[in-house]
Order: C-alpha cells, then structure tokens, then sequence
C-alpha cells in the first residue's frame, strides 16, 4: 500500500512538472517577442525653433538628430543652428548633444535631461566695421516629449547655454588690430517636431 501511495505522489509531481513546463513553453516566446514591438530604429530627426535670452538674445532655426544609444535610457546625436541676426550678431552653431530619458510609467509624455558642448562661427555687422569670430559653448537642458499619433513627437526644452569667443577688430593706421574677448550666456526655451525613424 505505500509503495502504490508512493508511486501515485510520483506520478502527481511528475504531472505536474510537465505541465507546468508546458505553460512555461506557451508563455516563454510571448514575453521574449515583447522588446520587439517597438519599431523604429532609433534614429530621430527634429527641426526646432529656439528663443535665447540673456547676453545673446534672439532667434534661431535648427535641426537636431539623435542617432546613438551607448546605455538604456541614453542617447547621443548631434545638432546645427542658424542664429538670425539680432542686436548686429547672427551665428551659426554646430554641436553634439545627448541626454538621459527619464523612466516615467503610463504617462503620455517622456521627460529627459541633457546637455552639449558646441562650436559657433559668428558674423558680426555694425555700422563702420564688419568681422567674423569663433568660438566653444555648452548647454545644459530639460525638457519632455510629447507624441502625436500620425505628425510625430513634439516636444520642448528650457535649458542654459553659454558661449565665448574672441573677435579681432581692424582699426586700421597706426592703431593696427586689436582683439576682443567676449562671453555671454542665457535661458533659452525650445521647441520642434522629433520625427523617428
């Protein structure tokens, strides 16, 4: 009689294991095949607008593109900016950028920290005398990305960004020329359409 009782609890658990391994089976490809529903190939590209404030107030027109992701959550791109000319300065601006996505569950928008180094080319115009300058800047920003089903992902930043350069004035004659150091910084807020590919 206890072998027999034995015998049954083996094949009870016996059972049971191949059909608990079975439902493992099922499920098992379900859960793997999940990462893949998400498309795109992580690239985004992304025409903004920017408003500076501060020492170099005004106007730019951009375009921005993320296209590297060394970590989860992280990605790496690059940007270009035309700055309109304002207060006798306009500017173009070349940079890497990256930022960190924030982890934000069942929310609509996703929120992102980040920041850039940058090399700016000025032209400067002003009555009697006309140069051009160079020099490095950094910006550090937040902002969120916000979709919308069939345009893209809106989104907008606020951030700072800060600039130095130096500008040789020709003064011509005797005096010769003379340089000028200057640096400057400010908020800024902006904004565009990340379209991902």
């Amino acid at each position: 009689m206890k072998k027999l009782f034995a015998l049954s609890l083996v094949l009870v658990f016996a059972l049971s294991t191949l059909s608990l391994a079975a439902t493992v089976k099922k499920t098992a490809p379900a859960a793997v095949s999940a990462p893949a529903a998400s498309s795109g190939s992580g690239i985004s590209v992304c025409p903004k607008l920017t408003m500076q404030m501060g020492d170099f107030n005004g106007l730019s027109v951009g375009v921005e593109s993320y296209f590297f992701s060394p970590m989860p959550g992280v990605q790496l791109g690059a940007e270009g900016n035309y700055k309109l000319a304002t207060n006798n300065v306009s500017w173009i601006q070349i940079g890497g950028i990256g930022r960190y996505m924030i982890p934000m569950e069942g929310q609509a928008f996703q929120p992102y920290a980040g920041g850039g180094l940058n090399y700016n080319m000025y032209n400067i115009s002003a009555p009697g005398f006309s140069g051009s300058a160079s020099g490095i800047g950094f910006k550090v920003f937040g902002g969120a990305d916000y979709p919308v089903a069939g345009v893209g992902t809106f989104y907008g930043n606020v951030g700072y960004s800060s600039q130095s350069f130096n500008y040789t004035v020709d003064l011509g004659g005797f005096f010769g020329n003379y340089t000028v150091s200057a640096s400057g910084g400010g908020l800024y807020l902006e904004g565009g359409d990340r379209i991902s590919f």
